[in-house]
């Protein structure tokens, strides 16, 4: 697939929900040994192993379109576990925002719509240069610093919708061309 801007109008909780369920018939576990410590279960886990396969069932039944509010709920997990991530990468590099801030942000990019740059007067901006003074940062953020700490959070959420557009969705294995190309974007 050619690289292209698309994917920063998916609404990949629902894409990634989607997919995966059009796609299979089964979902399947396959287990490795190389780093298993089959010493710790008490019970065989060969036994154990099958009956969680066995569970892909269960989950499948309850994703189906039918079952509208298990479907919201778990759009919402992917969702909320998505922006959390994106915050706690951003954190531990000491970039980006608030978890209240990068939420907004993320969350409205990750649903497929549309941001606009913040610019001085918005609220936005605002409270991004107040979260920047409060992690002692800068005592007086200037509109660079505010940018800067915005463009983060953004191209942190996009590159999250990217490669799981390459890797969930179309199935492609983790090449170093799609992190490059995700390092573009």
């Amino acid at each position: 697939m050619a690289f292209s801007p698309y994917y920063k109008t998916i609404n990949l909780p629902k894409a990634i929900r989607k997919k995966p369920l059009a796609e299979t018939n089964n979902l399947t576990l396959k287990m490795s040994y190389d780093d298993y410590d089959i010493q710790r279960f008490i019970p065989d886990p060969e036994d154990i192993f099958k009956e969680s396969g066995g569970l892909s069932k269960d989950i499948k039944h309850l994703l189906t379109e039918s079952n509208i509010p298990s479907l919201a709920s778990y759009e919402e997990h992917l969702l909320d576990s998505m922006v959390t991530m994106i915050w706690a990468s951003n954190w531990l590099e000491k970039a980006g925002s608030s978890f209240e801030i990068t939420e907004k942000i993320c969350k409205e990019i990750l649903l497929g719509r549309q941001i606009q740059e913040p610019s001085e007067g918005d609220l936005m901006y605002q409270e991004i240069r107040d979260n920047l003074i409060a992690k002692n940062v800068d005592n007086d953020p200037d509109h660079n610093a505010v940018l800067r700490s915005w463009k983060q959070v953004v191209q942190h959420a996009y590159a999250l919708q990217y490669v799981a557009l390459h890797l969930s969705l179309t199935r492609e294995p983790l090449s170093e061309e799609i992190i490059k190309r995700t390092h573009k974007s």
